[in-house]
């Protein structure tokens, strides 16, 4: 049970990443909201995994899972840096450049991060 409601989390921190790094790339306004609520449910989803909110005493610790905290580890702190950077740079202008960063690099990285933990979780 526990287990389904982080993967939920994840889900809603993945949707809010991609809708505000297609729309920081398609150049629309107010991203600000949505980089917030993906960074606010994947720091919830770290926080009650390091607080044991989940039993991960059984996972494997091997190189996937080594891999998976080096990637979406990178790939929050990108989030993370984006959202500072609109945050100062102001979110009136697009900002194409960190568009592309965005939607071509850190989402990816983000997402194959994730993705090798919930694999290393579930297999």
């Amino acid at each position: 049970m526990n287990e389904a409601i982080l993967y939920m989390f994840l889900l809603i921190a993945a949707g809010m990443y991609c809708l505000g790094s297609w729309n920081t790339f398609r150049k629309k306004n107010a991203v600000l909201v949505d980089y917030g609520f993906g960074i606010f449910f994947d720091l919830l989803t770290v926080a009650l995994m390091v607080f044991g909110f989940a039993d991960t005493t059984e996972v494997p610790r091997g190189g996937m899972f080594h891999t998976h905290i080096v990637l979406a580890g990178l790939g929050l702190l990108g989030f993370i840096t984006i959202f500072v950077t609109i945050l100062i740079l102001g979110d009136k202008d697009p900002h194409p450049r960190i568009g592309k960063l965005a939607l071509f690099i850190v989402l990816p990285v983000w997402l194959i991060g994730a993705g090798l933990g919930i694999a290393n979780a579930l297999l």
